[in-house]
Protein backbone atom coordinates (compact mmCIF):
# COMPACT_ATOMS: atom_id res chain seq x y z
CA UNK A 1 0.00 0.00 0.00
CA UNK A 2 1.11 3.53 -0.74
CA UNK A 3 1.33 6.00 2.12
CA UNK A 4 -0.91 9.02 1.52
CA UNK A 5 -0.50 12.44 3.09
CA UNK A 6 -3.98 11.99 4.57
CA UNK A 7 -5.61 10.01 7.35
CA UNK A 8 -7.12 6.76 6.14
CA UNK A 9 -10.67 6.03 7.27
CA UNK A 10 -10.38 2.49 5.94
CA UNK A 11 -8.74 0.44 3.21
CA UNK A 12 -9.74 -2.96 1.86
CA UNK A 13 -8.92 -5.55 -0.72
CA UNK A 14 -11.44 -5.08 -3.48
CA UNK A 15 -12.95 -6.90 -6.45
CA UNK A 16 -12.61 -10.67 -6.67
CA UNK A 17 -10.50 -10.82 -3.49
CA UNK A 18 -13.34 -9.18 -1.58
CA UNK A 19 -16.13 -11.17 -3.22
CA UNK A 20 -14.40 -14.55 -2.88
CA UNK A 21 -14.22 -15.11 -6.64
CA UNK A 22 -10.47 -14.70 -7.14
CA UNK A 23 -8.56 -17.14 -9.30
CA UNK A 24 -4.82 -17.87 -9.66
CA UNK A 25 -4.37 -14.99 -12.11
CA UNK A 26 -6.68 -12.45 -10.48
CA UNK A 27 -5.45 -8.89 -10.02
CA UNK A 28 -5.04 -7.34 -6.58
CA UNK A 29 -7.18 -4.23 -6.12
CA UNK A 30 -7.20 -1.97 -3.06
CA UNK A 31 -9.85 0.64 -2.33
CA UNK A 32 -9.97 3.09 0.55
CA UNK A 33 -11.36 6.32 1.98
CA UNK A 34 -9.33 9.22 3.40
CA UNK A 35 -9.84 12.50 5.27
CA UNK A 36 -8.25 15.34 3.28
CA UNK A 37 -5.27 17.05 4.90
CA UNK A 38 -5.45 20.40 6.69
CA UNK A 39 -3.84 22.42 3.89
CA UNK A 40 -6.30 21.25 1.22
CA UNK A 41 -9.27 21.81 3.51
CA UNK A 42 -8.24 25.35 4.41
CA UNK A 43 -7.54 26.22 0.78
CA UNK A 44 -10.87 24.72 -0.26
CA UNK A 45 -9.17 22.28 -2.63
CA UNK A 46 -9.71 18.84 -1.09
CA UNK A 47 -9.21 16.13 -3.75
CA UNK A 48 -12.02 13.76 -4.59
CA UNK A 49 -9.78 10.77 -5.13
CA UNK A 50 -6.26 9.41 -5.61
CA UNK A 51 -5.19 6.69 -8.02
CA UNK A 52 -1.89 5.03 -7.12
CA UNK A 53 -0.23 3.15 -9.96
CA UNK A 54 2.30 0.33 -9.38
CA UNK A 55 5.88 1.54 -9.06
CA UNK A 56 8.13 1.05 -12.06
CA UNK A 57 10.84 -1.62 -12.07
CA UNK A 58 9.06 -3.70 -9.43
CA UNK A 59 6.91 -6.82 -9.48
CA UNK A 60 4.16 -4.97 -7.60
CA UNK A 61 0.90 -5.11 -9.54
CA UNK A 62 -1.59 -3.60 -7.11
CA UNK A 63 -4.26 -1.18 -8.31
CA UNK A 64 -4.99 1.31 -5.50
CA UNK A 65 -7.73 3.94 -5.46
CA UNK A 66 -8.80 6.17 -2.58
CA UNK A 67 -11.83 8.44 -2.25
CA UNK A 68 -12.16 11.46 0.04
CA UNK A 69 -14.71 10.97 2.81
CA UNK A 70 -17.20 13.58 1.55
CA UNK A 71 -17.03 12.26 -2.01
CA UNK A 72 -17.38 8.67 -0.83
CA UNK A 73 -20.50 9.48 1.19
CA UNK A 74 -22.00 11.40 -1.72
CA UNK A 75 -21.62 8.39 -4.04
CA UNK A 76 -22.73 5.98 -1.34
CA UNK A 77 -26.02 7.78 -0.77
CA UNK A 78 -26.61 7.65 -4.53
CA UNK A 79 -26.39 3.86 -4.48
CA UNK A 80 -23.17 3.79 -6.54
CA UNK A 81 -22.14 0.15 -6.91
CA UNK A 82 -18.43 0.39 -6.14
CA UNK A 83 -18.90 2.48 -3.00
CA UNK A 84 -21.60 0.13 -1.68
CA UNK A 85 -19.15 -2.75 -2.05
CA UNK A 86 -16.46 -0.67 -0.33
CA UNK A 87 -18.71 0.28 2.57
CA UNK A 88 -19.72 -3.30 3.34
CA UNK A 89 -16.16 -4.62 2.98
CA UNK A 90 -15.98 -4.77 6.80
CA UNK A 91 -18.01 -8.00 6.60
CA UNK A 92 -14.94 -9.73 5.12
CA UNK A 93 -12.33 -9.60 7.89
CA UNK A 94 -9.66 -11.15 5.69
CA UNK A 95 -10.02 -8.34 3.15
CA UNK A 96 -9.64 -5.53 5.70
CA UNK A 97 -6.30 -3.70 5.51
CA UNK A 98 -6.95 -0.54 7.57
CA UNK A 99 -9.82 0.42 9.85
CA UNK A 100 -10.48 3.34 12.18
CA UNK A 101 -12.96 4.68 14.76
CA UNK A 102 -14.38 6.91 12.01
CA UNK A 103 -15.24 3.87 9.89
CA UNK A 104 -16.72 2.11 12.90
CA UNK A 105 -18.92 5.15 13.55
CA UNK A 106 -20.16 5.04 9.96
CA UNK A 107 -20.97 1.35 10.29
CA UNK A 108 -22.93 1.95 13.50
CA UNK A 109 -24.98 4.61 11.72
CA UNK A 110 -25.44 2.87 8.39
CA UNK A 111 -29.22 3.23 8.75
CA UNK A 112 -28.70 6.98 8.22
CA UNK A 113 -26.59 6.47 5.08
CA UNK A 114 -27.74 3.36 3.23
CA UNK A 115 -31.03 3.70 1.34
CA UNK A 116 -33.13 1.59 -1.02
CA UNK A 117 -31.75 3.57 -3.97
CA UNK A 118 -30.23 0.73 -5.99
CA UNK A 119 -31.04 2.09 -9.44
CA UNK A 120 -27.37 1.98 -10.42
CA UNK A 121 -27.04 -1.56 -9.06
CA UNK A 122 -29.90 -2.68 -11.27
CA UNK A 123 -28.65 -0.70 -14.24
CA UNK A 124 -25.21 -2.24 -13.90
CA UNK A 125 -26.71 -5.71 -13.61
CA UNK A 126 -28.82 -5.34 -16.75
CA UNK A 127 -26.09 -3.74 -18.84
CA UNK A 128 -23.40 -6.25 -17.89
CA UNK A 129 -25.64 -9.09 -19.03
CA UNK A 130 -25.73 -7.69 -22.55
CA UNK A 131 -22.72 -5.42 -23.01
CA UNK A 132 -20.06 -7.85 -24.15
CA UNK A 133 -22.46 -10.29 -25.74
CA UNK A 134 -23.51 -7.52 -28.15
CA UNK A 135 -19.88 -6.67 -28.90
CA UNK A 136 -19.07 -10.32 -29.42
CA UNK A 137 -21.97 -10.69 -31.82
CA UNK A 138 -20.76 -7.73 -33.88
CA UNK A 139 -17.25 -9.16 -34.10
CA UNK A 140 -18.72 -12.39 -35.43
CA UNK A 141 -20.64 -10.43 -38.08
CA UNK A 142 -17.57 -8.47 -39.20
CA UNK A 143 -15.45 -11.62 -39.35
CA UNK A 144 -18.13 -13.39 -41.42
CA UNK A 145 -18.26 -10.36 -43.71
CA UNK A 146 -14.47 -10.53 -44.11
CA UNK A 147 -14.60 -14.25 -44.95
CA UNK A 148 -17.24 -13.59 -47.61
CA UNK A 149 -15.23 -10.95 -49.47
CA UNK A 150 -11.82 -12.53 -48.83
CA UNK A 151 -12.41 -15.06 -51.60
CA UNK A 152 -12.54 -12.35 -54.27
CA UNK A 153 -9.69 -12.95 -56.74
CA UNK A 154 -9.55 -9.35 -58.00
CA UNK A 155 -9.93 -7.28 -54.80
CA UNK A 156 -8.49 -4.09 -56.25
CA UNK A 157 -10.78 -3.96 -59.29
CA UNK A 158 -13.98 -5.50 -57.92
CA UNK A 159 -16.41 -3.30 -56.00
CA UNK A 160 -18.26 -4.47 -52.92
CA UNK A 161 -21.59 -4.22 -54.74
CA UNK A 162 -20.33 -6.34 -57.64
CA UNK A 163 -19.00 -9.00 -55.33
CA UNK A 164 -22.21 -9.25 -53.28
CA UNK A 165 -24.18 -9.72 -56.51
CA UNK A 166 -21.65 -12.39 -57.54
CA UNK A 167 -22.13 -14.16 -54.18
CA UNK A 168 -25.93 -13.84 -54.57
CA UNK A 169 -26.23 -11.84 -51.38
CA UNK A 170 -28.05 -9.34 -53.60
CA UNK A 171 -29.69 -9.64 -56.97
CA UNK A 172 -28.54 -7.56 -59.97
CA UNK A 173 -31.33 -5.08 -59.31
CA UNK A 174 -30.41 -4.83 -55.59
CA UNK A 175 -33.88 -6.09 -54.77
CA UNK A 176 -33.48 -9.79 -54.10
CA UNK A 177 -32.99 -11.60 -51.83
CA UNK A 178 -33.76 -8.54 -49.71
CA UNK A 179 -36.39 -8.31 -47.01
CA UNK A 180 -38.64 -5.52 -45.80
CA UNK A 181 -37.73 -1.87 -46.40
CA UNK A 182 -37.96 1.01 -43.94
CA UNK A 183 -37.13 4.71 -43.81
CA UNK A 184 -33.73 5.37 -42.28
CA UNK A 185 -33.05 8.49 -40.21
CA UNK A 186 -29.89 9.87 -38.62
CA UNK A 187 -30.05 12.75 -36.15
CA UNK A 188 -33.73 13.10 -37.06
CA UNK A 189 -32.85 13.69 -40.73
CA UNK A 190 -34.18 11.35 -43.39
CA UNK A 191 -31.21 9.63 -45.06
CA UNK A 192 -32.93 7.14 -47.33
CA UNK A 193 -34.48 3.69 -47.43
CA UNK A 194 -32.84 0.58 -46.11
CA UNK A 195 -33.64 -3.01 -47.06
CA UNK A 196 -33.04 -5.96 -44.79
CA UNK A 197 -30.45 -8.41 -46.20
CA UNK A 198 -31.80 -11.86 -45.42
CA UNK A 199 -28.58 -13.71 -46.29
CA UNK A 200 -27.25 -14.77 -42.88
CA UNK A 201 -23.62 -14.64 -44.00
CA UNK A 202 -23.65 -10.97 -43.00
CA UNK A 203 -25.34 -11.60 -39.66
CA UNK A 204 -28.71 -10.58 -38.29
CA UNK A 205 -28.20 -6.83 -38.67
CA UNK A 206 -27.26 -6.31 -42.32
CA UNK A 207 -29.01 -3.88 -44.68
CA UNK A 208 -28.76 -2.32 -48.11
CA UNK A 209 -29.03 1.46 -47.65
CA UNK A 210 -30.24 3.49 -50.64
CA UNK A 211 -29.64 7.14 -49.76
CA UNK A 212 -31.67 10.06 -51.01
CA UNK A 213 -28.48 11.48 -52.56
CA UNK A 214 -28.15 8.29 -54.69
CA UNK A 215 -25.26 6.86 -52.64
CA UNK A 216 -25.50 3.17 -51.78
CA UNK A 217 -24.10 1.39 -48.75
CA UNK A 218 -24.05 -2.01 -47.11
CA UNK A 219 -24.75 -1.60 -43.39
CA UNK A 220 -23.36 -4.36 -41.14
CA UNK A 221 -23.96 -4.08 -37.39
CA UNK A 222 -24.39 -0.33 -37.68
CA UNK A 223 -21.31 0.43 -39.81
CA UNK A 224 -21.63 1.71 -43.40
CA UNK A 225 -19.54 0.23 -46.23
CA UNK A 226 -19.83 2.01 -49.64
CA UNK A 227 -20.98 -0.30 -52.42
CA UNK A 228 -18.70 1.41 -54.95
CA UNK A 229 -15.56 0.87 -52.81
CA UNK A 230 -13.27 -1.92 -53.97
CA UNK A 231 -12.80 -5.07 -51.92
CA UNK A 232 -9.38 -4.03 -50.58
CA UNK A 233 -10.80 -0.75 -49.27
CA UNK A 234 -13.72 -2.63 -47.69
CA UNK A 235 -11.29 -5.03 -45.97
CA UNK A 236 -9.41 -2.08 -44.48
CA UNK A 237 -12.70 -0.69 -43.12
CA UNK A 238 -13.61 -4.05 -41.57
CA UNK A 239 -10.17 -4.29 -39.93
CA UNK A 240 -10.70 -0.86 -38.36
CA UNK A 241 -14.05 -2.03 -36.97
CA UNK A 242 -12.45 -5.14 -35.48
CA UNK A 243 -9.55 -3.16 -34.02
CA UNK A 244 -11.97 -1.01 -32.04
CA UNK A 245 -12.94 -3.94 -29.80
CA UNK A 246 -10.99 -5.20 -26.80
CA UNK A 247 -9.89 -8.69 -25.84
CA UNK A 248 -12.96 -9.40 -23.71
CA UNK A 249 -15.18 -8.72 -26.70
CA UNK A 250 -13.10 -11.14 -28.79
CA UNK A 251 -13.44 -13.78 -26.08
CA UNK A 252 -17.19 -13.18 -26.18
CA UNK A 253 -17.19 -13.77 -29.91
CA UNK A 254 -15.36 -17.08 -29.47
CA UNK A 255 -17.95 -18.13 -26.88
CA UNK A 256 -20.90 -17.46 -29.19
CA UNK A 257 -21.34 -13.93 -27.92
CA UNK A 258 -21.11 -14.68 -24.19
CA UNK A 259 -18.63 -13.01 -21.84
CA UNK A 260 -18.82 -15.26 -18.81
CA UNK A 261 -16.93 -12.87 -16.55
CA UNK A 262 -19.42 -10.10 -17.35
CA UNK A 263 -22.33 -12.49 -16.76
CA UNK A 264 -20.90 -13.56 -13.40
CA UNK A 265 -20.64 -9.89 -12.36
CA UNK A 266 -24.26 -9.30 -13.36
CA UNK A 267 -25.50 -12.25 -11.32
CA UNK A 268 -23.32 -11.33 -8.32
CA UNK A 269 -24.68 -7.78 -8.29
CA UNK A 270 -28.26 -9.08 -8.44
CA UNK A 271 -27.60 -11.34 -5.43
CA UNK A 272 -26.03 -8.43 -3.52
CA UNK A 273 -28.93 -6.09 -4.30
CA UNK A 274 -31.38 -8.73 -3.08
CA UNK A 275 -29.52 -9.16 0.22
CA UNK A 276 -29.22 -5.40 0.72
CA UNK A 277 -32.96 -4.79 0.28
CA UNK A 278 -33.91 -7.77 2.41
CA UNK A 279 -31.36 -7.52 5.26
CA UNK A 280 -29.96 -4.01 5.02
CA UNK A 281 -26.45 -5.30 4.50
CA UNK A 282 -24.19 -7.02 1.97
CA UNK A 283 -22.04 -9.89 3.19
CA UNK A 284 -18.58 -10.59 1.80
CA UNK A 285 -17.25 -12.94 0.72
CA UNK A 286 -20.24 -14.42 -1.05
CA UNK A 287 -21.22 -17.68 0.55
CA UNK A 288 -22.60 -21.13 -0.17
CA UNK A 289 -24.42 -21.85 -3.39
CA UNK A 290 -24.32 -18.18 -4.43
CA UNK A 291 -20.52 -18.16 -4.43
CA UNK A 292 -20.36 -21.51 -6.17
CA UNK A 293 -22.74 -20.43 -8.95
CA UNK A 294 -20.95 -17.12 -9.55
CA UNK A 295 -17.51 -18.79 -9.62
CA UNK A 296 -18.65 -21.55 -11.97
CA UNK A 297 -19.98 -18.99 -14.44
CA UNK A 298 -16.91 -16.74 -14.17
CA UNK A 299 -14.48 -19.59 -14.87
CA UNK A 300 -16.76 -21.29 -17.45
CA UNK A 301 -17.16 -24.39 -15.30
CA UNK A 302 -20.95 -24.24 -15.30
CA UNK A 303 -23.27 -26.72 -16.97
CA UNK A 304 -25.72 -23.89 -17.72
CA UNK A 305 -26.04 -22.58 -21.25
CA UNK A 306 -25.76 -18.90 -22.10
CA UNK A 307 -29.57 -18.66 -22.27
CA UNK A 308 -29.87 -20.42 -18.88
CA UNK A 309 -27.55 -17.84 -17.31
CA UNK A 310 -29.42 -14.91 -18.85
CA UNK A 311 -32.71 -16.36 -17.59
CA UNK A 312 -31.24 -16.74 -14.09
CA UNK A 313 -30.08 -13.11 -14.11
CA UNK A 314 -33.52 -11.95 -15.29
CA UNK A 315 -35.25 -13.93 -12.55
CA UNK A 316 -33.01 -12.34 -9.91
CA UNK A 317 -33.61 -8.87 -11.33
CA UNK A 318 -37.35 -9.49 -10.99
CA UNK A 319 -36.82 -10.61 -7.38
CA UNK A 320 -34.87 -7.43 -6.64
CA UNK A 321 -37.56 -5.25 -8.21
CA UNK A 322 -40.15 -7.04 -6.10
CA UNK A 323 -38.08 -6.48 -2.92
CA UNK A 324 -38.05 -2.76 -3.66
CA UNK A 325 -41.76 -2.73 -2.79
CA UNK A 326 -41.30 -4.34 0.64
CA UNK A 327 -37.86 -3.23 1.86
CA UNK A 328 -37.62 -1.34 5.14
CA UNK A 329 -34.59 0.66 3.99
CA UNK A 330 -35.27 4.42 3.91
CA UNK A 331 -35.81 6.19 0.61
CA UNK A 332 -33.61 9.14 1.57
CA UNK A 333 -30.41 9.39 3.65
CA UNK A 334 -30.24 11.48 6.81
CA UNK A 335 -28.35 14.42 5.35
CA UNK A 336 -28.51 16.31 8.63
CA UNK A 337 -26.52 13.60 10.38
CA UNK A 338 -24.15 13.07 7.41
CA UNK A 339 -23.31 16.76 7.02
CA UNK A 340 -22.75 17.22 10.76
CA UNK A 341 -20.53 14.10 10.82
CA UNK A 342 -18.34 15.43 7.99
CA UNK A 343 -18.26 18.94 9.44
CA UNK A 344 -17.05 17.79 12.86
CA UNK A 345 -14.33 15.59 11.36
CA UNK A 346 -13.06 18.30 9.06
CA UNK A 347 -13.12 20.84 11.93
CA UNK A 348 -10.92 18.54 13.98
CA UNK A 349 -8.59 18.14 11.02
CA UNK A 350 -8.09 21.92 10.68
CA UNK A 351 -7.63 22.74 14.38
Amino acid sequence: MHLLNESLVFATLYGSRLYGTAGPNSDTDVRGVFIPNKRDLLLGTPPQHYICEPEKDTDEQVDEQYLSLHYFLKLLTQGETNTLDMFFSYTNKEASLVSSPVYEELIRNKDKIITCNITKYLGYCKSQALKYSIKGERIQHYESFMELIDTCESPSSTTLGEWLVHCRVMGPDSAAPLGDAEDYFKNNVHVGRRFKITDNRLGDHAYLLLCDNKERYIMVSGHLFPQNANINTTKDSIRKCLASYGQRAYNAAVDNGADYKALSHALRVAYQAHELLRKGTITFPLSGSVLQTVREIKFKETSMTYDDIIDLIKVNIEIVESCLKTTTLPKQPDWGWINEFILQLYKEQTN
